[in-house]
């Protein structure tokens, strides 16, 4: 499964790389820090799951899920956030799952691969 990581803070970054990399069989195809670069990576690799950090820059509508499935592309999507009171909204904006910052990395592995045997 080929993911792509949009965060932008790269105490973050980094290590969920690594955290997918050695403990997955998945690929990080690449990394984005804010929304343009986001939109623009989607169209272009095709993920099959996005990491999105929900305070990614740049991100503007509720809606923005959305805007990241296309005819051509319709990744899955869990949402990342240190703030436990957005799940709801980013449920409802079409995410996949959520995922607290705050939680064990195991929750994001276990959720990573429950979308892995969905595809």
């Amino acid at each position: 499964m080929r993911i792509l990581l949009a965060e932008h803070h790269q105490k973050v970054l980094k290590p969920l790389r690594i955290l997918i990399t050695e403990t997955t069989e998945h690929e990080v195809t690449v990394e984005v820090k804010d929304w343009a670069a986001l939109l623009k990576e989607i169209t272009q690799t095709n993920p099959d799951l996005v990491l999105l950090d929900w305070d990614l820059p740049g991100r503007t509508e509720k809606k923005c899920i959305a805007a990241l499935r296309t005819p051509d592309s319709r990744p899955k999507v869990i949402v990342l956030s240190t703030h436990d009171e957005v799940k709801a909204q980013a449920l409802e904006a079409g995410a996949n799952n959520f995922v607290s910052k705050g939680t064990s990395p195991l929750k994001l592995i276990e959720a990573i691969q429950a979308i892995a045997k969905e595809l």
